[in-house]
């Protein structure tokens, strides 16, 4: 799949996004999803992908409203690789709620960044809602390098960051930044 652009909307139970609901392996490049509604209603939300669990989104890039828990503005969970991708637009959870990403447990995040208006209650960040590397888990650790936020960002309870709300010690971000205005 190379260079879409999808206008338009998807609801759903389960892993809901305007181009993939989930992607299990493989590499999507270069697509856009502009003006997307997307609402996840039991599962994770992204405006271009719902759950990339071991997939490469490569620069890629996604608008629009997007609703869920845990929900991204371009992908609503990541164990995957994102890389050189950016999104805009409005995100709004209940959980992990991201300007690019909801929840990134192992996931890599390169290059990246997000202007997208963020609100939710806990678990909010201008680029990554939350950013997981439990050790009971094991795995590699999340890691998020050379990124930025410039997006609004708010949230009615705790864990709030304007780039990332980073939960444990192990997750890793190098040569980030947030911009305020």
């Amino acid at each position: 799949l190379t260079d879409p652009n999808v206008t338009g909307s998807s609801v759903g139970g389960g892993s809901v996004g305007c181009l993939a609901g989930f992607l299990g392996a493989g590499i999507v490049p270069r697509c856009s999803v502009e003006n997307a509604r997307v609402r996840g209603e039991s599962g994770s939300a992204g405006g271009l992908v719902g759950t990339n669990r071991a997939g490469e989104v490569t620069h890629c890039y996604s608008s629009g409203l997007v609703s869920g828990s845990p929900v991204g503005g371009l992908v609503g969970r990541n164990d995957g690789y994102v890389l050189a991708c950016y999104s805009a637009g409005t995100v709004t959870g209940t959980g992990a709620s991201g300007g690019l990403v909801g929840y990134c447990l192992y996931g890599k995040v390169t290059r990246c960044y997000s202007v997208a208006t963020v609100s939710g209650t806990s678990f909010v960040g201008g680029l990554i809602g939350k950013n997981v590397e439990p050790d009971v888990y094991g795995g590699p650790g999340a890691a998020v390098t050379d990124c930025y936020s410039t997006g609004t960002v708010r949230g009615t309870g705790e864990r709030v960051g304007g780039l990332i709300w980073i939960e444990w010690r192990r997750g890793l971000w190098v040569d980030c930044n947030v911009l305020l205005q």
